[in-house]
C-alpha cells in the first residue's frame, strides 16, 4: 500500500490532507484510504475580468474508509456524516466497510479489496487493524468461475430488458413507462456488469450513482449521459425515473432515442468489460 502523495501537486495534497483531517475527527475510522483521483482545468469566459478568461482546477478523490466492527451507527449513517464531513472538500465516490467485511471479502479473494490496498493512498490507519490484513494480498487475477457467471447474469439480465424494449417497439405495444422502466434496468444492470468486470465486486445502486461509481474506471460510459444542456438533462432524469411519479408520460419519439442511447451503454460497457477481462486472465 502507497503511503506517499508525491504525485499530486501542492494545492491537492493540501486538499486530500484537509479531507482526511476532517473524516478522522467526524468517524475515527481504521482506516482512510484514497483509492482514486480525478483532477480537470476549466476556463470560464467573462466580460467582468481583465483577462477575459477565468481559469479554475478541481481535484476529486475517492475515499474508501474502513471502520469498527462494533461501531453503533448504521452504515448509511456514516455514509452520511463521511459525505457532510467533506462537503467543503473534494470528495468524489465515498465507500465504507466494516474491517469483518474487508477481512472477509479479502480472504475470499476479492479483487476489489485487493486493487484498494494495492494501490491506493493510504492516508490514516490504524496499526493493529492493518495487522490483521493478508499478506500477501490477493492477486486482481480473473480466476473465479462463480465471478465469471455472476458477470454473466448481469450481462444476459441487461440484453433481455433491451430486447424486451425492443420487441415492443416493433409490435407497436404502447406502454411508455413499462419501457422506460426496461431501458432503466438494463442500463443499470450493463453499468453493473461494467463495474464488476474492472472491479470484482458488484454494487448496488440507481444509475446516477453507478455513473458516478464508473469514473472510478475510466470516464467513457459518462459521455452516454451527458447532462451539459438542459435537453440533456431532462432525458437524463426521464431514463433515470425521477419523472415517473410527477406523472411525466414519455412520447414514443423520446422512448426511441433512450433505446438507442441504451443500447449504446450496454455494447460500450461489454467490449470495455470484456477487454479488460482479457487483460486480467492469468498467464
Amino acid at each position: 500500500m502507497r503511503t506517499s502523495i508525491s504525485n499530486l501537486n501542492g494545492e491537492q495534497q493540501n486538499k486530500l490532507n484537509h479531507l482526511s483531517r476532517d473524516l478522522k475527527r467526524a468517524l475515527n475510522p481504521l482506516a482512510i484510504i484514497c483509492y482514486g483521483h480525478r483532477a480537470g482545468v476549466s476556463f470560464q469566459s467573462s466580460a467582468f475580468l481583465n483577462s477575459g478568461v477565468r481559469k479554475s482546477n478541481s481535484s476529486v478523490f475517492d475515499i474508501f474508509l474502513m471502520i469498527n466492527n462494533d461501531e453503533t451507527l448504521p452504515d448509511s449513517v456514516v455514509l452520511e456524516i463521511a459525505r457532510r464531513s467533506c462537503a467543503a472538500h473534494t470528495a468524489g465516490n465515498i465507500i465504507v466497510f466494516r474491517m469483518q467485511d474487508v477481512l472477509l471479502n479479502l480472504k475470499n479473494e476479492s479483487r476489489f479489496f485487493s486493487s484498494i490496498f494495492r494501490n491506493g493512498i493510504l492516508l490514516h490507519g490504524n496499526k493493529n487493524a492493518l495487522r490483521l490484513l493478508p499478506a500477501p494480498l490477493p492477486p486482481v487475477c480473473f480466476t473465479s468461475d462463480y465471478e465469471k457467471q455472476a458477470l454473466h447474469t448481469l450481462l444476459q439480465y441487461s440484453q433481455q430488458c433491451l430486447l424486451r424494449v425492443e420487441k415492443n417497439l416493433k409490435d407497436g405495444y404502447d406502454d411508455p413507462q413499462l419501457n422506460l422502466i426496461l431501458l432503466n434496468e438494463s442500463a443499470v444492470f450493463s453499468i453493473r456488469y461494467f463495474i464488476a468486470a474492472y472491479w470484482g465486486t458488484e454494487i448496488q445502486a440507481g444509475l446516477n450513482d453507478l455513473l458516478k461509481f464508473s469514473t472510478n474506471i475510466t470516464d467513457d460510459l459518462n459521455g452516454l449521459f451527458p447532462c451539459n444542456t438542459m435537453e440533456e438533462l431532462i432525458m437524463f432524469h426521464v431514463i433515470n425515473l425521477d419523472l415517473i411519479d410527477e406523472g411525466f408520460c414519455a412520447g414514443d419519439a423520446l422512448i426511441r432515442t433512450l433505446f438507442k442511447r441504451v443500447s449504446r451503454l450496454v455494447a460500450l460497457s461489454k467490449s470495455c468489460a470484456q477487454r479488460k477481462i482479457a487483460q486480467l486472465l492469468p498467464a
